[in-house]
């Protein structure tokens, strides 16, 4: 029972009000008495505070019992109302009752009060309780209704109950769909059969099974959960049914595969990165004396066959080079800016004489003009490797598409797909209507290595090194595939700022023409200061040596009136090729120079080369673009 209570007394005769105070003063409640004998009065007092319980005459001054319960109930709904009267007819009472009266004593029957008022005050408790309880329910079902995750509860064999609205949401199927069918209708077949024994062997025994499930929708598209499954029980312990809550982690599953992704990519980065200036001197020597032995034989002497293929080897072996530098951004890159179109219609002209009749080859392009930052070979290559592999799941012939189009990637989408930053990008759609790619493999489809194709038809590194230059270029690429519909690749490149395309005349240099001034050769490596001293004085030069960068500095300074060029390795013993440059430069500030290396670019930029400042040439280099190089360099 509740503790002290205040009793409103509705009652116009005082002797009346005095019998109903003792018979209620004789029960065990404690209480303060409120007496009013008028309707205003009676209104004032409710109005002011809702007493824990009203006892009302039924015949009143003004109103009656029925107006006054009427008037409670609008101010105190919760408030017990009894009808306390000394003569009543049954037909009354009975209105009384289904008008809400909590009970109806006579005067003459007053014994029965305090049990009234007792078992009013518990009624009202109860209601109370009711009450809260229904709205707690409606507050945790709510809760469930508009809950952000998936819910669904099942009875012990598996059969859905319910399900939220979040659920439907997600797999697309409607409510009705579901009640009564098992939830292993989302199943992908992705997971194992081992996997839902466990689940199953958890839940059945008491406990709560957590795990990742790979489902999928009414549509066929797949998707993620992470699911927390556990049973529900009884007062007695007893399962009774489970409840399954399941967050939708498709777009963080996509967003760990691309952080992977680009781990992997660094990873691979580094190590071609690490070889990369030995290989490239290997190379370089290579490179340099064969095509010296090129130019030094006659156009039908045999050997000249052997000599050309030795240099066709090198060229692959310092692709392969450069685009395994590509995945960590190692490569030097020649940024300019580029008209879409035009590249992807030279990549037509170069790949249609590739793919075969049989596979029709379609260009859509954007009518709007789409420039982007980039190095124009590295898109090209981008762009062949793509429809090469196109050709190669076409094997009976089918289509091949290239779109481009201007599109906008918001903050939203660009964390979803590990974006560098939101923006305008010019998004090129490569697809073709081809074999398709397995689910488990196109998670795979960009690592270094990882191939589609059979045993000796492919290297694994194309789509790899795609990949990478998309990254360096500062954009993305996305693949979807559907086995026997063919396959799809998104590539966004940032949209170049300026909005209009660039050129840069550079004067045509005829590599056989011979030079006469002096070069200043800083290299440390022996076989390539060698080999670089006699080409350059076969092309008529005079060449200075030097081994270090110390030295390079001494040799400047006796001859420094003569030289006109300064070569310098960028890497060298004592000092490397920025310190001679700088020191050089103090003395003759107008001094050109072209650098050269065999490191990557991303130790260029430590040593402060940067390429829109000062000329430079990645080795391995042939002799003709070392030579076309330092016309170039000696003639702006």
């Amino acid at each position: 029972m509740p503790g002290h209570l205040n009793i409103l007394l509705l009652e116009d005769v005082a002797e009346d009000y005095e019998l109903i105070l003792r018979q209620i003063k004789r029960t065990d409640l404690d209480f303060t008495p409120k007496w009013v004998q008028t309707k205003n009065e009676y209104i004032n007092a409710i109005s002011e505070s809702c007493p824990d319980i009203i006892l009302s005459d039924f015949k009143l001054p003004q109103f009656d019992g029925l107006a006054a319960m009427e008037i409670a109930k609008e101010a105190c709904p919760d408030t017990p109302f009894i009808i306390v009267t000394g003569s009543i007819d049954e037909e009354t009472a009975v209105s009384c009752m289904k008008a809400g009266a909590a009970d109806c004593i006579l005067k003459d029957q007053i014994m029965r009060l305090g049990i009234a008022v007792k078992e009013a005050l518990r009624n009202r408790e109860l209601q109370v309780e009711k009450k809260s309880a229904e709205a707690q329910f409606k507050k945790f079902y709510r809760a469930v209704e508009y809950s952000p995750v998936s819910i669904l509860i099942t009875d012990l064999s598996g059969s859905i109950e319910y399900v939220n609205p979040r659920f439907t949401e997600i797999t697309g199927y409607r409510r009705e769909d579901v009640l009564g069918k098992n939830p292993n209708m989302l199943k992908s077949g992705a997971i194992t059969d081992e996997v839902y024994a466990e689940l199953w062997k958890t839940i059945l025994s008491g406990r709560v099974w957590h795990g990742e499930l790979h489902n999928k929708k009414k549509n066929g598209d797949l998707f993620w959960e992470y699911a927390s499954i556990s049973p529900m029980m009884d007062d007695m312990g007893n399962i009774t049914h489970f409840i399954g809550i399941k967050e939708d982690i498709t777009e963080k599953k996509r967003f760990e595969q691309n952080l992977r992704q680009t781990q992997k990519m660094e990873a691979i980065g580094q190590l071609a990165g690490g070889i990369a200036h030995d290989f490239n001197n290997i190379l370089s020597a290579i490179i340099g004396y064969t095509s010296l032995i090129n130019m030094k034989i006659r156009n039908d002497d045999p050997l000249k066959v052997y000599a050309d293929n030795i240099l066709m080897a090198c060229e692959k072996a310092a692709n392969l080079t450069k685009g395994l530098l590509v995945y960590s951004r190692r490569n030097v890159t020649d940024f300019t800016v580029v008209l879409l179109n035009e590249s992807l219609h030279r990549v037509e002209r170069l790949v249609s004489r590739l793919i075969g009749e049989d596979i029709d080859f379609r260009l859509d392009l954007s009518e709007q003009d789409l420039f982007v930052n980039a190095d124009s070979g590295q898109l090209d290559q981008i762009f062949i490797n793509l429809c090469t592999n196109a050709r190669d799941a076409m094997p009976d012939g089918g289509t091949l598409c290239i779109t481009t189009e201007e599109v906008f990637v918001d903050d939203e989408f660009s964390r979803i797909y590990g974006f560098s930053k939101s923006g305008m990008y010019a998004m090129v759609t490569v697809k073709d209507s081809g074999n398709g790619i397995e689910p488990e493999q196109l998670e795979k489809i960009f690592e270094p290595f990882f191939t589609t194709k059979d045993v000796g038809k492919g290297t694994g590194l194309g789509l790899s090194i795609a990949y990478g230059i998309v990254q360096q270029h500062g954009g993305h690429i996305t693949v979807a595939s559907e086995i026997g519909k063919g396959t799809e690749f998104h590539i966004y490149l940032p949209v170049a700022s300026n909005g209009h395309q660039l050129t840069q005349h550079v004067a045509k240099i005829d590599q056989s023409k011979h030079g006469t001034e002096t070069i200043l050769l800083a290299e440390d490596d022996a076989d390539l200061r060698k080999l670089a001293k006699e080409l350059l004085v076969e092309f008529g030069y005079n060449v200075i040596e030097a081994s270090d960068g110390e030295e390079a500095i001494r040799m400047f300074a006796c001859h420094q009136d003569s030289v006109d060029l300064l070569i310098l390795d960028v890497i060298m013993p004592k000092l490397n090729g920025m310190a001679v440059y700088e020191e050089i430069s103090r003395i003759k500030p107008d001094m050109k120079t072209l650098f050269i290396s065999g490191y990557t670019a991303d130790l260029m930029h430590q040593k402060g080369i940067a390429q829109d400042k000062f000329s430079f040439i990645q080795k391995p280099v042939s002799p003709s673009v070392l030579l076309r190089k330092i016309r170039e360099v000696l003639e702006i």
